[in-house]
């Protein structure tokens, strides 16, 4: 059985204290890229 395959997330909702750090470590830890940012 093979692992299944995040295709995407349209958006999470989260309280943090430094969104820079916050947003820096999403990215990193799952690799993806900002595409949109309000």
């Amino acid at each position: 059985m093979t692992a299944p395959v995040i295709r995407g997330v349209n958006h999470i909702g989260i309280t943090v204290p430094d969104i820079e750090a916050a947003k820096s470590f999403l990215v990193e830890a799952f690799g993806g890229q900002v595409i949109y940012q309000s």
